[in-house]
């Protein structure tokens, strides 16, 4: 039987902690006595399977799994991760688009901003999707002349913020 580490990685925690599960295990009957992973030694269960968790940086990380079969053999799988959370950011709400007291001819238009990563956020009382990157995006009807558009973000602690975009629609 040939020895090998069927690792798979999964993508980082959307909570923000800049954790990455690794897990994996035997090719067909190998059986793995000792894994590590970046140099930590990791359980093995008795179907040669492991599973482990890595604190990852923001940008890129290396996580290195050694395996070590009963004959000693052993197999090195190195795999590179890059993490885009952002660690410790303070909670903001920006709103990027359309600019305060802007003029549009467009019945229609895009309110797109930014938050924190883990916020509810909503447009005139209407929950809109946040992504893991804290990035909201939706379309917001406008009625003829003046428009006052409300933006609220909550984030996990209960704080509030708000932004107020004013539109002029002309026909």
């Amino acid at each position: 039987a040939s020895t090998g580490a069927d690792v798979r990685v999964r993508r980082p925690s959307r909570r923000g902690q800049g954790l990455q599960r690794c897990g994996g295990g035997a090719w067909r009957y190998q059986s793995w006595r000792l894994v590590q992973v970046n140099e930590i030694r990791t359980a093995v269960d008795r179907q040669g399977r492991f599973r482990e968790e890595v604190g990852l940086a923001p940008g890129v990380n290396s996580i290195v799994v050694v395996a070590i079969d009963s004959q000693g053999n052993r197999e090195t799988r190195r795999l590179t991760v890059t993490s885009l959370v952002l660690l410790n950011q303070p909670f903001l709400l920006l709103v990027t688009e359309p600019r305060n007291q802007s003029v549009v001819q467009s019945d229609n238009v895009r309110l797109s901003g930014r938050t924190g990563p883990q916020a509810v956020a909503s447009v005139n009382g209407v929950a809109v999707s946040v992504d893991d990157f804290g990035i909201f995006s939706t379309s917001v009807a406008l009625d003829p002349g003046p428009n006052i558009i409300d933006v609220v973000a909550t984030n996990n602690d209960g704080q509030v913020l708000t932004a107020v975009v004013a539109v002029i629609y002309r026909q």
